[in-house]
């Protein structure tokens, strides 16, 4: 039994290597606008993230309303590093997020303003 393991697991391994070879190409060929940042999206207990809207209310003048909330701070990553459990800073309350729907909160430090008129 154990020479038939030693000679099929390396020809399995093997018959594996193309397939993924052929997956990774077409996963990096087919993203999309949205999504091309995903695979280099990481993020670290205690950064503080804006969270996205996934229920967005339809409506004459509702595209001016916030299509993330803030603040949240990450307070565990998963072990594949997708999602993150985040806490709401303002009452919270935990939920779990994934990293497509999180942002880096970037805060301006330079005021960089309209020109003045003359």
């Amino acid at each position: 039994m154990q020479e038939y393991m030693y000679l099929i697991v390396p020809l399995a391994n093997e018959a594996r290597k193309k397939p993924n070879k052929k997956a990774i190409q077409k996963n990096e060929r087919v993203l999309t606008y949205q999504n091309k940042n995903w695979s280099t999206k990481t993020f670290q207990i205690r950064e503080v993230v804006p969270h996205k809207q996934l229920q967005v209310v339809t409506g004459t003048n509702k595209g001016m309303k916030p299509k993330f909330t803030s603040p949240y701070v990450i307070t565990a990553l998963d072990k594949h590093e997708s999602s993150a459990t985040i806490k709401n800073m303002s009452n919270g309350r935990t939920r779990k997020a994934h990293f497509t729907n999180l942002q880096l909160f970037l805060r301006k430090t330079k005021f960089t303003g309209r020109r003045r008129r003359r």
